[in-house]
């Protein structure tokens, strides 16, 4: 479409790319995101005790 234009398209071509690669951080972030929470999860959980036993309750 932009190839139709007979005037100046730079202005419209830099919008285009400006969008297209705000559109394509999003997901990017947020996978970002959740990957950060899994990890920030996983480094509280004391490494010497087993899945069993933190799912058990104490006496």
């Amino acid at each position: 479409m932009l190839k139709l234009a007979l005037g100046n398209t730079f202005l419209n071509e830099m919008l285009v790319l400006t969008v297209a690669v705000l559109l394509m951080m999003i997901p990017f972030l947020l996978t970002l995101g959740s990957y950060s929470k899994i990890m920030s999860t996983t480094m509280k959980s004391p490494t010497h005790e087993t899945p069993r036993k933190k799912h058990q309750k104490k006496i």
